[in-house]
């Protein structure tokens, strides 16, 4: 029951400064200035309670038009700065407003011209301001909700077991998978292979086409093939000892002995008798 009460007190309490308005304006328009200035003052001073600028804007101009029709020039100059202060485009318009008073409006306008514009200056440098700093908080609330993403969805795990730089040594691209190189250990593995392959193919060439050991003496075509054969086991196999030690000596420079720290999806995790494995 007293939120019921607080909430309508509350809501009394917004509805009579746009109902004071109103009637400000249906004064206006009937010619009593003396009643709109007495509903508009208390509206306005010592502080503002509209809260909209539109309406505070609306309660400025009929204010400072009454100050006119009064003759009070101070008040009114005074109203229509604070109008424009609060909306530096504002006009009045000939058609409607008494075109006197529309050029007494200019005037102020004109007196107050640098003021105006530092004020509109600060204005736009405090939007700019308060746009950065809601925009740092956006992208600080959408890191931080990626980041609570990320610890669902992935967990950091240890390699293990440690490394050893014998291990480094071993050719294929093993010290490159060790060292967590993958992508160069792929090309070490590959190139590797293909070339032992190539050499040992060759080699058993040479061994069942010339089973005694020795080339075939006379013959022009069979001594040039038995020499390619020679020449490619030998580049080949040279080849593949020239990429072995490049992987052994790139995998001893970029050795490191502490187990890698790893993130992996969390549903990749199963529990074992050791402790938790990676599934691949």
């Amino acid at each position: 029951m007293r939120t019921l009460l607080a909430v309508w007190l509350w809501a009394e309490a917004l509805a009579a400064p746009t109902q004071d308005l109103e009637q400000a304006r249906s004064a206006y328009q009937f010619g009593d200035y003396q009643k709109v200035i007495r509903l508009l003052v208390p509206l306005l001073y010592p502080q503002v309670s509209l809260t909209d600028p539109p309406g505070q804007a609306a309660a400025r101009k009929l204010l400072g038009l009454s100050y006119l029709f009064e003759r009070n020039e101070s008040a009114a100059e005074r109203e229509f700065l604070a109008l424009l202060q609060l909306d530096p485009d504002f006009q009045l318009d000939p058609l409607l407003d008494p075109p006197p008073f529309v050029d007494f409006f200019n005037r102020v306008r004109a007196k107050y011209k640098e003021q105006l514009a530092e004020g509109e200056r600060r204005r736009r440098e405090e939007e700019e301001i308060r746009r950065l700093a809601e925009a740092k908080r956006a992208e600080e609330a959408a890191r931080a909700a990626a980041e609570r993403l990320e610890e669902k969805l992935f967990v950091w795990v240890v390699d293990a077991p440690p490394r050893s730089r014998w291990l480094a040594l071993v050719p294929f691209g093993v010290g490159q998978f060790q060292n967590g190189h993958d992508t160069k250990g792929q090309f070490l593995l590959w190139s590797e292979a293909v070339l032992a392959a190539a050499s040992l193919s060759l080699a058993l060439t040479v061994r069942l086409r010339y089973p005694e050991g020795t080339f075939p003496q006379g013959d022009a075509d069979e001594q040039a093939m038995a020499d390619r054969l020679v020449s490619a086991q030998v580049i080949t196999g040279a080849l593949f000892f020239a990429v072995a030690i490049y992987g052994a000596v790139d995998a001893q420079y970029y050795f490191v002995s502490s187990p890698r720290l790893r993130k992996v999806p969390r549903e990749s995790l199963r529990l074992s008798p050791v402790g938790f494995e990676v599934l691949f």
